[in-house]
């Protein structure tokens, strides 16, 4: 399960630089401003998904001694857990 965090967290990609995005326009025409809007969010997401893969990584280290992991198991991440567990197994 690690592997595939850490697999899945290499292939993430950056954020678009938003203020580089907004330099490089010159003119803010119809479709530019869709660009514009989809590549924020595109950042959300990648954002949300890089965040979702570090809880889940927290969630599965075991510390020396009894801990069961560096954070409680929440629905949510059991819910992040199982959607990781059922890609594998596709």
């Amino acid at each position: 399960m690690k592997y595939l965090l850490d697999e899945l967290l290499e292939k993430l990609p950056e954020s678009f630089n938003m203020m580089e995005l907004h330099g490089k326009v010159d003119e803010k025409t119809p479709y530019v401003l869709v660009a514009l809007q989809e590549c924020e969010r595109m950042n959300t997401l990648t954002d949300e998904v890089r965040r979702s893969l570090k809880e889940l990584d927290l969630g599965l280290k075991v510390p020396r001694g009894l801990q069961l992991g560096e954070i409680s198991y929440t629905p949510r991440l059991k819910s992040h857990l199982k959607s990781v567990f059922l890609t594998i197994l596709n």
